[in-house]
């Protein structure tokens, strides 16, 4: 694991430095996008969202909710209800072995006293499962602050139904599990144990207040790299958004072909080298923000 955590403390030596920076990054100073050009008829448009129900999220600018109900496709990142969820569960579970045998024994104490002491979850129901979906637990948490409200992509999606628009997936579940599994479990071990550290010192909190923080100005840019000094690693970051980037890029063109469409996805998707709105613009397509 050294090598990792020699990285991840070499980042946090700088990142003092890039917050105190990263107002002067954000160039774009919103969350959405029209998409047009390329002989299209009608424009499209690109949404970035957070996975989150926080309700300072839920403050649209005037433009955003004409611009869904203006569609006739609504793309989100995964389809839920095309998604047999029982045919997938394995694959969230470590395929040999259990949580234990990847940590000494004070790391994993500190794992089972987080998670019985703040999330109330006790350690045999996480035994197997992989680390990253573990870790997923605990950023839920934090992000969930209004019990039984949906996240913001889900109460799109209701607001797309009641318009009439068809929802479209632009990734598969498989293809999303396919990606984390070519995390190594040595690397999602490591982001476990740091998600847990950083949540007991209250890290966690602080970094999801500054996502949200930066969010709602709308600076992609400095979202971007808030993620990426505080917790992407190379690998984390090509598997879980360039390659999928990609992927997503071709099928909303795909999309854009047949109909106006609104894609809602993951903020971070959007901006930097490689971005979605990176792609669609090496592809032709003029991008403009709409404030």
């Amino acid at each position: 694991m050294g090598n990792n955590t020699e990285l991840k403390a070499a980042f946090a030596k700088t990142a003092a430095a890039w917050l105190l920076l990263l107002p002067f990054l954000a160039v774009s100073q919103t969350n959405l996008f029209r998409i047009s050009g390329k002989k299209m008829n009608s424009g499209s448009f690109v949404f970035g969202t957070m996975h989150a129900n926080d309700p300072r999220l839920f403050h649209f600018n005037d433009s955003t909710l004409p611009a869904l109900r203006s569609c006739r496709y609504f793309g989100m990142e995964l389809n839920v209800n095309e998604v047999d969820f029982m045919k997938v569960a394995d694959r969230i579970m470590l395929k040999k072995g259990v949580l234990s045998d990847l940590y000494n024994e004070s790391e994993y104490e500190l794992i089972r006293r987080y998670f019985a002491d703040s999330l109330h979850i006790p350690i045999l129901l996480i035994q197997g499962m992989k680390p990253l979906y573990v870790s997923t637990m605990i950023e839920t948490d934090v992000a969930s602050v209004r019990d039984g409200e949906p996240a913001m992509d889900f109460f799109l999606q209701t607001v797309a139904d009641s318009a009439g628009l068809e929802t479209i997936g632009l990734e598969q579940l498989e293809e999303q599990l396919d990606a984390i599994d070519h995390i190594s479990i040595e690397e999602q071990s490591e982001m476990l144990l740091e998600t847990v550290k950083q949540a007991i010192e209250g890290g966690t909190g602080s970094f999801m207040e500054n996502m949200i923080s930066y969010y709602v100005r709308g600076e992609l840019d400095s979202l971007l790299i808030l993620s990426e000094i505080s917790i992407a690693t190379p690998e984390f970051e090509r598997e879980l958004l360039t390659i999928r980037n990609r992927r997503m890029s071709r099928r909303m063109i795909a999309i854009m072909k047949k109909g106006p469409v609104f894609v809602a996805v993951g903020a971070l998707h959007l901006p930097g080298p490689g971005g979605l709105l990176d792609l669609l613009r090496k592809k032709g397509f003029e991008v403009n923000p709409l404030r």
